[in-house]
């Protein structure tokens, strides 16, 4: 569960940069919600990610996970209970290391390190059960290093990884972006087994319309730092594209409708 009260962010405070980028959000997900959040540039979907992932601190509100505030606590105490896909393919994963280097570090995120091996008999095991559900092929190129895959293929593992360890919460950053429409089609795939199976708590932010409505339980859509829009059950089954974006249109002025409109289309 994640509960976020009156969660403010403002960058550049004080200089003629100033952006208020989240104002008084607030925003309660159960267990086992999968919310896509909508919005045009700037419209403050990123920084609610990075806010509930710690990557910096705010400036007022509160954030909870399952009960316990993490307002304070640091990225890397939140990352063992948070896992996190970006936009670009080639930031989830050390393109130098192997595929299974990578998953091992993956695998034991947040537990004590000694000096045993990086990676045993056993975890090969696991990780070639893992990678054979892809359909990839991958299973059978574990020592392979990651910077010779393709950006679906990245994507995918990096998928793998933010999931291994069944995290509290998953955020996805608009993580198929930088896809071709076929992969990204085979990312979401994956990305609806993985949450389904082990009922994720997950936060997705996203341009695309149709696939806002189309994966997961509830959309919120995002404007100049606050929830404008939050639908679910019936209301959201109903709900098209062309619907979402007529919501938008009402709450913009008239000089910047078009341009956000492509945005989000």
């Amino acid at each position: 569960m994640i509960q976020i009260e009156g969660l403010v962010k403002i960058f550049h405070r004080g200089s003629v940069n100033e952006n208020v980028a989240l104002s008084g959000v607030d925003l309660h997900v159960a267990d086992g919600d999968f919310v896509t959040v909508i919005g045009s540039n700037g419209a403050g979907k990123s920084t609610l990610l990075n806010a509930v992932a710690g990557a910096f601190p705010v400036d007022a509100g509160s954030i909870r996970i399952d009960g316990r505030d993490v307002t304070r606590l640091p990225e890397h105490v939140r990352a063992r209970h948070i896992g996190r896909v970006f936009q670009d393919p080639l930031k989830g994963t050390a393109a130098s290391m192997t595929i299974e280097e990578n998953l091992a570090i993956a695998a034991r995120r947040g537990l004590r390190r000694g000096l045993a091996p990086g990676v045993r008999g056993g975890d090969r095991e696991e990780f070639r059960a893992l990678l054979a559900s892809l359909g990839l092929g991958l299973e059978n190129r574990l020592k392979d290093p990651v910077g010779l895959l393709s950006g679906g293929q990245r994507q995918s593992i990096t998928l793998l990884m933010a999931t291994i360890r069944r995290p509290k919460i998953l955020l996805l950053d608009e993580h198929t972006a930088a896809l071709d429409p076929k992969t990204a089609h085979l990312v979401m795939d994956l990305t609806d087994r993985l949450v389904e199976r082990d009922r994720l708590t997950t936060l997705m932010v996203t341009h695309n319309m149709e696939q806002a409505l189309r994966h997961g339980n509830r959309t919120i859509m995002m404007h100049r730092g606050r929830i404008i829009l939050d639908v679910s059950g019936e209301e959201r089954r109903g709900l098209t594209v062309k619907d979402l974006l007529d919501k938008f249109h009402e709450v913009r002025t008239d000089d910047e409708g078009l341009s956000d409109r492509m945005l989000l289309a």
